[in-house]
């Protein structure tokens, strides 16, 4: 069985529209006759909140990375 990998992330993830929208793109892949295959990545911005963290971890010995939370809605 053929398959083809799809990655749905960043700014598709962004807001509700946006994962309407990966919603029906993972619907319409879903009637082709080859497999896909779907890897979610992180939400908008969270990968620069990681990053950021981690670079102020090892500039400042006194940060706690665990200050990253999600916003609230």
């Amino acid at each position: 069985m053929e398959f083809e990998v799809i990655k749905l992330g960043g700014s598709i993830l962004k807001d509700r529209e946006a994962f309407k929208r990966a919603a029906e793109i993972v619907e319409k892949e879903l009637t082709k006759e080859i497999l896909p295959v779907f890897v979610v990545s992180a939400m908008k911005g969270v990968t620069d909140k990681i990053i950021g963290a981690l670079n102020q971890s090892l500039e400042d010995e006194s940060y706690d990375p665990r200050r990253i939370r999600r916003r609230s809605r």
